[in-house]
Formats: C-alpha cells, structure tokens, sequence
C-alpha cells in the first residue's frame, strides 16, 4: 500500500476526518500525497488522525516549503500575483470579472480578464461551477498564511 494511502487509511477511519482532509486539499491527488508523507514523518500520538493533526502537518507542510511558492510566484507580474492573492482569498470566485474583485485588485475589469485567460492557459486558474479557484490548493495555503 502507498505511503498516503496508509495515512488517508488511518484517517478513514473517522469519515469526517477522511473527507476534511481531502476537503481541505480540494481533492488534488498531488497535494493528499504531499500532506499524507508529512504527516507520515510526523511522530502523530493514537491511532486515527485528528483534524488538530491534519492542520498542524499541512501547517508543517506550508512553512517547510515556503520557499518553493515564492520562486513560482516570481515568475509572474505583480498584477499577476494581485489576482492570483486575490483569489486564494476569496476562492472560489464566482464573479471574478465583477466589482468588488476588480476592486480587491486594483485593476480593471478588462485587466482581471487578461489575467485570468493567460492563468487558464497556464494551468493555474480553473473554473467550477462554483468559480474560478486555484489549482494547487497548496499555493493557495502559502499564500493564506504568508502573504494576506
């Protein structure tokens, strides 16, 4: 059995825990297996996850890798990145071509819409029925915790 599998296994065993966990990670396989290895290298107490153990490693996670985010987000501009901040923080987003976001941003409309058509093409924005939402919650995490 997988690494991950053995922790989600041990997590599974409180349904609630099992989903929070995936939840938490908007179900992106990458981002379980990563937060799964943390937590398996972590000398957690009893048997069964906790949701206490599942947010302190993807804390661990987040603050262990933070350099790794920064070298991406450097790759963009600081319009890019407004946005990219923005919608970590208010994902998802359902209008991300209404006011209130163009507004959160500094930038226009029509600014906020070039934006997001090149993060699509690059994989980084995607949308749901929901909205708009990052695709690696990870990024998203980092982005909670150390730059808002």
């Amino acid at each position: 059995m997988p690494e991950s599998a053995a922790v989600v296994s041990r997590a599974c065993r409180s349904f609630e825990n099992s989903r929070y966990l995936q939840d938490l990670l908007s179900r992106v396989p990458e981002a379980i297996n990563r937060l799964c290895f943390a937590l398996l290298t972590a000398d957690l107490p009893g048997e069964e996850l906790r949701r206490e153990d599942i947010d302190a490693g993807l804390e661990r996670l987040v603050y262990d890798r933070r350099n790794e985010p920064e070298k991406y987000l450097s790759l963009f501009t600081t319009a890019d990145q407004r946005v990219i901040t923005a919608m970590a923080k208010n994902e998802p987003v359902a209008h991300p071509l209404g006011k209130a976001f163009s507004q959160q941003t500094g930038l226009t409309a029509a600014g906020v819409r070039k934006i997001l058509m090149k993060l699509e093409d690059q994989a980084v924005v995607y949308r749901e029925d929901a909205g708009c939402i990052l695709a690696d919650p990870l990024l998203k995490q980092h982005l909670l915790r150390f730059r808002l």
